[in-house]
């Protein structure tokens, strides 16, 4: 049976070399001037050209002029006139005389207000002493390719002109972020030197440090939102998934929206009628960063006594077990033009009016929400007149759950309860390792955990925690807050080697403290090397939450 198989292979090969050995010159050559229009032969000495290809073409005779050759309805059209100048029998003889190939582009007119672009290829033929004698001329439609190079210059003029608006816009940001840091820069360095100044006037001490609190976070919301564009556009965003209810948040909304319009004597109104399902699973913390990015524009870009108003409610979700929440936030302020709406969620956007100029923002927070919101499956719109008023939309989809919540009360420390506990915010002492490399770094963390009665000791790098905890008796420390970041021993690889010595090691609950992306220590947290991670500057909220978490 194979061997029959291969008698048929070889019969089927030999057919085919029989077949390929048939083929004459002619044949290839035919299937060669299907690539061409038209095909001329020169004679530079006897000054006339003879139409080859096709056969059925003009017959011009063996001394012809070019214009018998390329002349359309007995005139040459204003494009072509460059082709007669080209081929004159002077010009060919002198440019075949240094090369032996020379291609033209050129736009042929075909009559009714019709073109096509051709490519003029001329060869030298028969030489003397160097000089061609004759030539051919091969012309074949090169549409396709003109079409293809327009679409490429059309398509890198696009991107040049994309990179000099981005280049323009990272610019006017870079300027604007500059004024927007200084500022608050400013007011810090200038109080603190007023403070120095008057120690003995605690009114006037109190003043300042009020106003270097205030200016330090806003410097860190600038901070903060240029890192998260960053995060976002370079896929380092991670959305957390946790059970909350959107009742505490928009009541959490409420308290920080009541603070901003009530310093502008804005009228705030939040309608929270429409949700039957409050209990859900997602990213509460995203979730109040977006809506207090709509509502904070809201209120920055509208004037004293303005209105503010917030709406949410429930719509159904083509997905089982989920639920779409949307949540309106309009304003009647100064409104922006149906351009700027056109650009409002691209980086580094901001309005140009006298208006806008006074409000502090580096033009990122729309940017910022539409890209978290897309992240979180949702959607976002914005209707804007000037003068009128603005309306922003936000739509994302959360899992829904019963709404039955856990009793909050036992995470709360006892002494922000009714109940006493002789006084003491924990059961027992905390005493914590703080690994921290810069000494006022470490100085503002001990303090911080010293308002919450938590013991502390210090160690300047991650070698020296790790020797601490080798060092230590059993139960000496509860916890570590580790700097990620520090020379000798990083906060990593001291958590590893903790890990990895013992008991205590195993067991000891490792806080990480970054002032960079913590986002990054995702993977760590899952796997239990650390437990939580906490930002600097320290937020005073968010170490309750921890300390509280582990030993209320």
């Amino acid at each position: 049976m194979k061997a029959g198989m291969a008698e048929n292979e070889l019969r089927t090969e030999d057919k085919l070399s029989d077949k390929m050995m048939q083929i004459t010159e002619e044949d290839i050559l035919r299937s060669t001037l299907l690539a061409y229009k038209e095909i001329y032969f020169v004679y530079l000495d006897g000054n006339g050209y003879r139409m080859v290809y096709p056969k059925n073409g003009t017959k011009t005779g063996g001394h012809n002029t070019i214009e018998n050759c390329f002349q359309k309805d007995g005139k040459f059209s204003d494009e072509e006139k460059d082709i007669r100048e080209f081929l004159s029998l002077d010009n060919i003889r002198n440019e075949l005389t240094k090369k032996d190939v020379i291609d033209y582009k050129y736009r042929r007119n075909l009559g009714n207000g019709e073109s096509e672009w051709c490519l003029l290829s001329l060869m030298a033929g028969e030489r003397k002493q160097g000089i061609p004698k004759t030539a051919t001329i091969l012309i074949r439609n090169i549409d396709d390719m003109v079409r293809k190079e327009e679409e490429e210059r059309q398509e890198l003029a696009a991107a040049v002109k994309r990179a000099e608006k981005d280049s323009l816009a990272r610019m006017d940001f870079l300027s604007q972020v500059s004024h927007d840091i200084r500022t608050p820069l400013n007011v810090i360095i200038g109080m603190s030197s007023i403070a120095e100044k008057a120690p003995e006037d605690k009114n006037r001490v109190q003043d300042c440090m009020e106003k270097i609190n205030t200016s330090g976070k806003h410097l860190l919301t600038l901070v903060n939102e240029i890192l998260d564009l960053s995060k976002i556009e370079n896929g380092k965003m991670q959305l957390e998934h946790m059970e909350f209810s959107l009742n505490e948040v928009m009541n959490e909304i409420a308290m920080m929206t009541q603070g901003m319009t009530a310093a502008k004597r804005q009228k705030f109104t939040m309608q929270f009628n429409h949700i039957v399902n409050e209990a859900v699973t997602g990213d509460k913390n995203r979730l109040i960063q977006i809506i207090l990015n709509l509502i904070s524009n809201a209120v920055k870009y509208s004037d004293t006594q303005a209105n503010i108003e917030i709406e949410a409610k429930e719509l159904p979700d083509e997905r089982c077990g989920y639920g779409r929440y949307c949540f309106t936030v309009k304003d009647n302020g100064i409104g922006m033009s149906a351009e700027l709406v056109e650009h409002i969620f691209e980086p580094y956007v901001r309005g140009t009016g006298k208006e806008v100029a006074q409000c502090t923002g580096t033009g990122l927070g729309m940017a910022i929400v539409k890209k978290l919101v897309q992240q979180m499956g949702g959607t976002v719109s914005v209707e804007s007149r000037e003068g009128v008023g603005t309306k922003a939309s936000v739509c994302i989809p959360f899992l829904q759950r019963k709404n039955e919540l856990p009793d909050q009360t036992d995470k709360i420390p006892k002494s922000f309860r009714e109940s006493e506990n002789e006084g003491k915010l924990f059961p027992k002492q905390i005493h914590a390792l703080l690994a921290e490399d810069n000494e006022l770094n470490a100085e503002i963390a001990a303090d911080l955990l010293k308002d919450f009665e938590v013991s502390v000791t210090v160690a300047a790098n991650g070698k020296e925690a790790y020797d601490a905890v080798l060092q230590a008796e059993k139960g000496t420390f509860d916890c570590i807050f580790m700097d990620m970041e520090m020379p000798v021993m990083d906060g990593m690889e001291a958590a590893i080697k903790i890990r990895e010595s013992g008991i205590d090691g195993k067991e000891l609950p490792i806080f990480a403290m970054t002032a960079g992306d913590f986002d990054r220590n995702a993977a760590e947290i899952r796997t239990g090397l650390i437990q939580e991670s906490i930002g600097k500057p320290i937020d005073r909220k968010r170490l309750s939450q921890i300390l509280t978490a582990y030993f209320s």
